[in-house]
């Protein structure tokens, strides 16, 4: 269970998370059950802030004119919550931790390195890796904070069962609508794209696409 006190208005930072892990159905994505918000919503999140048909979307006019949809959801919800709530996220458990412990204290925990260990540990840690991003990407979604304390063990030391969490800063994406430019993530795990891009640059050579994650 993941427990969030938020303010208003980053509210949506939130529910953004629950609009885009309500969709996904994949063995190398935390499966998201449910959340439980500390207040009374006058919205329908399951409709209304349902940003996923970004990536169906193919016309630039009816992009606009979900975009509008979305954006007018997005102030309804700042009307209807209080300045300050806890939320509940349910998530499925996993024993095994993050990625980062795991790398710190089981593979570097005798003191000697076993490079063949660390290697093939290795193989099985990236393939999961790369399927979950693929499946995120053909689902239209850029996570944009991959990192070890991200990537979580179903088991405990076992790696052959490992899931990507934490989706507080992805996003979605399609044919119309796929190059960003806000540096969000963490700074030692950033992609050389992030260092390029501009908030106010206009040329596609400054921003970035789905490979961020890459």
């Amino acid at each position: 269970r993941k427990d969030i006190t938020i303010k208003k208005k980053y509210s949506y930072l939130v529910y953004n998370e629950i609009s885009i892990m309500r969709k996904l159905d994949n063995n190398n994505i935390v499966r998201f059950y449910d959340f439980t918000p500390m207040c009374k919503l006058d919205i329908n999140l399951s409709t209304d802030l349902d940003i996923n048909k970004y990536h169906s979307i193919q016309n630039i006019n009816a992009f606009k004119k979900r975009k509008r949809e979305i954006d007018r959801a997005k102030s309804n919800l700042k009307k209807t919550l209080p300045e300050r709530y806890l939320i509940k996220l349910l998530f499925e458990y996993c024993e095994g931790g993050d990625l980062y412990d795991y790398i710190s204290n089981i593979l570097f925990s005798s003191g000697s390195i076993n490079i063949y260990q660390i290697e093939n540990s290795a193989k099985i840690i990236i393939k999961q890796i790369l399927q979950g991003t693929a499946y995120l990407h053909k689902s239209g979604i850029i996570h944009r904070d991959l990192k070890p304390e991200n990537i979580l063990i179903k088991k405990k030391e076992d790696i052959t069962h490992i899931v990507i969490s934490d989706f507080g800063l992805s996003t979605n994406y399609n044919l119309i609508h796929n190059l960003f430019s806000a540096k969000l993530g963490t700074p030692i795990y950033w992609p050389p794209e992030i260092y390029l891009s501009n908030d106010i640059a206009l040329d596609k050579e400054k921003k970035y696409n789905e490979k961020f994650d890459v």
